[in-house]
């Protein structure tokens, strides 16, 4: 009997060095993500411990205490996307005409456009065209506008205009998702010509 007491005793000492053990390396890293580790001068070994319990034992005095995240830093950012779209137009008079548009995915974007106008046909007299890039998602939108004179005669010299357009007040309104849209209008008939969108998602936008 006393002999089975003690094998009895020897294993139950043994599975409790185990859960010890077990539990000594279930801290490694710690819970911010640190591995801690002991590093010999005299071997170059290195080996880990858990500076909570010192289990494994913690550093001596002739090894040099390292520390690193198992983590890592973060990377630098990936490839920007860009979305693009081109148009063109006949202007109805007095009416807003969409020219050009592109949906886009959420995100925060630098938005930007163009468009020429040109009279259509001739005698057009000296007309003023007003041209917005509008970034609309599901809680509303902003723009950016722009005004353009376009002309003609009866010989056919014409005045065409450019109009460059960029709209950066976007990161309320894109966020979950929408559109941008170039539109244009005209009290006469005028042609919108070789319209272009683009879109840049970016990581951040600092309008000021």
């Amino acid at each position: 009997m006393f002999r089975s007491k003690k094998i009895a005793i020897l294993v139950a000492g043994g599975v409790a060095a185990l859960a010890l053990g077990s539990f000594a390396f279930a801290a490694i890293p710690d819970g911010g993500g640190v591995i801690h580790a002991c590093y010999s001068t005299s071997t170059g070994a290195v080996r880990v411990t858990d500076t909570a319990t010192n289990m494994p034992k913690g550093c001596s005095s002739k090894e040099t205490a390292l520390d690193w995240n198992q983590q890592g830093p973060k990377g630098d950012r990936g490839p920007s996307n860009a979305y693009a779209a081109d148009g063109w137009a006949t202007l109805t008079p007095n009416t807003s005409t969409i020219v050009a548009t592109r949906t886009v995915p959420p995100g925060t974007y630098a938005v930007s456009g163009k468009v020429v106008l040109k009279a259509s046909g001739a005698n057009v007299p000296l007309t003023t065209v007003k041209c917005t890039l509008i970034a609309n998602g599901n809680n509303g939108g902003s723009g950016d506008y722009a005004y353009g004179t376009v002309w003609s005669d009866g010989s056919g010299n014409d005045i065409e205009t450019t109009l460059p357009l960029e709209n950066d007040n976007t990161a309320n309104w894109l966020a979950n998702g929408g559109s941008v849209t170039l539109k244009c209008k005209s009290p006469r008939t005028v042609g919108a010509f070789d319209a272009t969108i683009t879109a840049i998602q970016v990581e951040t936008l600092d309008l000021q």
